[in-house]
């Protein structure tokens, strides 16, 4: 799961990625809600997420993991959208 967030593969999720990633996802995120987000794991305040961060933000929320799992499932070409 991690991986999918780290877009650039260099061990840290940027606020860049995890705008992409929301917006793959279907999301669209206002600068203000991405920012709170974002700040919310960034427990160090380092300007990154890196994987303790993010384990602690899936760990308090393990729904938005399991429909994120689901998700995965359904969209069996990998392009964020479930089609028939």
């Amino acid at each position: 799961m991690f991986r999918e967030f780290d877009l650039n593969g260099d061990g840290y999720i940027q606020k860049d990625e995890l705008r992409s990633v929301m917006i793959k996802m279907g999301q669209s995120p206002t600068e203000e809600e991405l920012n709170a987000m974002f700040d919310a794991a960034d427990a160090d305040k380092d300007g990154n997420i890196d994987f303790d961060e993010f384990l602690t933000i899936a760990r308090a929320n393990p729904l938005s993991l399991s429909l994120k799992t689901v998700f995965d499932e359904l969209d069996v070409d990998g392009d964020g959208y479930i089609t028939r």
